[in-house]
């Protein structure tokens, strides 16, 4: 079951060079706000970039090797790195969050949140997604 609202896949062309090809939900459902739909897009696509990336560098998706729990938690660094970079902190908080309740469930999608979160990458990602008041500051003005 994905949580993500995207989808992945990887072929070769006929000169037999690798194509991937990224498909993302058109419409977010539920009742959200036209940020937060915006938001889980973001999430969204850098997740598929994340995969893309992994296909192309051929780390854990290869072709008769593929390791989807390390694709998987490789994508979720990639999306909370990209976010992280962007300073997406609304969007990285609502990741957060979702990986967080992933932890409490039994299948894959848990094994990917505990292995986040032993790498340490939660710990870091919260730590950035803590809105700092003096962030809206102008120290000219003050």
């Amino acid at each position: 079951k994905s949580n993500i609202n995207g989808i992945t896949t990887a072929f070769r062309d006929e000169a037999g060079e690798l194509k991937t090809l990224v498909l993302l939900r058109n419409k977010v459902p539920g009742e959200l706000d036209r940020e937060s739909k915006c938001a889980l897009k973001l999430i969204a696509l850098f997740h598929e970039i994340g995969h893309v990336a992994d296909w192309e560098q051929g780390v854990n998706l290869r072709e008769g090797d593929i390791s989807v729990l390390d694709a998987e938690v490789y994508a979720n660094k990639y999306s909370l790195q990209r976010l992280m970079d962007g300073d997406y902190r609304g969007a990285l908080g609502i990741l957060l969050r979702a990986l967080e309740k992933t932890r409490i469930g039994q299948d894959y999608r848990r094994a990917v949140a505990d292995r986040l979160a032993e790498s340490g990458v939660f710990a870091k990602c919260q730590d950035f997604a803590k809105a700092k008041w003096q962030d809206y500051l102008d120290a000219d003005e003050a």
